[in-house]
């Protein structure tokens, strides 16, 4: 097994060498100007009111042009992920089902006034800045100890992934882009160091790791991700291999369908959750539904013909980057119109006409993506 020095020698040699590395690299900057122009700490100190909710929270009418989901879904996905569980993570959301802004999920799930949302939101973004002054107030952070300072200001908190996230979002040079508890423990124990119990200070820890090997905490993460794939966490598409293997298993028939995913994040759960949802829910089985409603019949051929490309609408969707950044429905949009102007299927009245399978399939699919918009699965 390598040590701590031959590990970071060979991180060092790969963002040397490769050039996707670079183009990475060079990628990353741009998206941390941006979203530093964007979703600074001043500019949210200066949010009040619906504008506060809005700009911060995953809703409606800022849909793909709020904090939450830049972090987890945008452009900036590609600097770590903090994917998994509900919206309920970032301690506030819109929640389509009830029309208001609510908190928790399941069982704990509370609807709130505007007020209180409001309320709610400001306490959020509140302790999200606090962090920010106390990272500022500790700069430069440069040892282990500043970090221990940092933590000891900071008090025992448990820091969601989400403002993990943000405060290397806003300080890249001093926050490590591995967000997840689970995450940073694996790879602190890569290199033989024993984790610290503040969350703080093992961030510091990941990243001095990064400055040792003389890289950014983004490229460090980035290269240090595709050399945990050599340990079969995950397969180079971010598939988790035991997980392919047991739903391989219950399509045989040999285990039940109902299975527990489980993994550290990043490896494939939500993902496969979803893929195995859209198996059950499968749109042959919408066609037979819909044809025992209407009770039309068309020839075999076109029958087959309606499958095939619904299927494509499928498939393209879940092998799409898009859709799991919580079922963009704009993505969707541009693949059912495509599909309506090709001339897959002869006859422009089972195309065009609003009551064929075809429209009832792409108005089925597009509540499904809809209802799942905010709720993991």
């Amino acid at each position: 097994m390598m040590d701590k020095r031959e590990i970071i020698e060979q991180i060092r040699q790969k963002s040397d060498t490769d050039v996707d590395y670079t183009q990475f690299e060079k990628k990353a900057v741009k998206l941390y100007e941006k979203f530093a122009k964007e979703y600074s700490p001043p500019k949210l100190a200066e949010l009040k009111g619906e504008a506060l909710l809005d700009t911060i929270f995953l809703n409606p009418r800022q849909f793909r042009k709020n904090l939450c989901y830049e972090l987890e879904f945008g452009e900036c996905k590609i600097l770590g992920g903090i994917g998994g569980g509900s919206a309920a993570k970032y301690g506030l959301y819109f929640s389509e089902k009830e029309k208001s802004w609510a908190e928790g999920h399941g069982r704990r799930f509370r609807p709130l006034s505007p007020d209180e949302a409001v309320l709610r939101g400001t306490e959020i973004r509140d302790a999200l800045l606090k962090y920010c002054r106390l990272a500022e107030q500790c700069k430069p952070l440069v040892t282990l100890e500043d970090y221990r300072k940092l933590g000891d200001l900071a008090g025992d908190v448990s820091l969601n992934q989400w403002m993990r996230k943000y405060l290397n979002m806003v300080f890249p040079d001093e926050f490590p882009a591995f967000f997840a508890d689970n995450m940073q423990l694996k790879i602190l124990k890569l290199f033989g160091v024993v984790p610290e119990k503040n969350v703080f200070s093992r961030m510091g820890q990941l990243v001095l790791m990064a400055r040792e090997a003389g890289i950014s905490n983004a490229l460090f993460a980035r290269v240090v991700e595709d050399m945990l794939l050599k340990e079969n966490v995950v397969n180079a598409n971010g598939e988790n291999e035991k997980m392919k293997d047991e739903f391989n298993a219950a399509e045989a028939g040999n285990v039940p369908l109902n299975q527990i995913l489980y993994g550290p994040p990043g490896t494939g759960k939500t993902y496969h959750a979803v893929l195995k949802a859209m198996e059950i829910v499968t749109f042959k089985q919408m066609f037979s539904d819909y044809l025992r409603s209407r009770k039309e019949k068309y020839s075999e051929e076109v029958l087959n013909e309606y499958v095939k490309h619904i299927e494509k609408i499928n498939t393209e969707c879940l092998k799409s980057d898009n859709i799991f950044r919580y079922y963009d429905l704009q993505k969707y949009k541009r693949l059912e119109e495509e599909i309506l102007a090709g001339d897959y299927i002869n006859g422009d009245e089972v195309r065009k006409n609003e009551n064929s399978y075809y429209r009832h399939a792409l108005k089925r699919y597009e509540e499904f993506l809809s209802d799942m918009r905010y709720e993991d699965v």
